[in-house]
């Protein structure tokens, strides 16, 4: 059977490594390019999500959260004048339109 098979082209299973298996479709469909920043990203998640499967802890420390910042109570008067000021603007061009 498999010298039949062989002189009709057939073959069963797995194709050898040396011939890629590829559709057609994929030989005339442009191929998409990730940003080496984009795929350490990716490498970096994957690396976190085996590690979280596998109940590793990941080999990097993360980064520390940032201190929240405020907004101070100058700034805050500072802002709420410019807004009355813009308001007081709209205002005026309302009534003269």
């Amino acid at each position: 059977m498999a010298q039949i098979r062989g002189m009709l082209g057939v073959r069963r299973g797995r194709p050898p490594k040396s011939e890629p298996a590829v559709s057609p479709s994929a030989e005339t469909a442009p191929r998409k390019k990730r940003s080496a920043a984009a795929r350490a990203r990716m490498a970096e998640a994957q690396r976190k999500r085996w590690a979280k499967l596998k109940g590793v802890q990941p080999t990097e420390p993360e980064k520390p959260a940032r201190k929240k910042r405020r907004i101070s109570a100058e700034g805050r008067k500072r802002i709420a004048e410019a807004a009355r000021k813009r308001w007081a603007a709209v205002k005026k061009a309302n009534e003269a339109a």
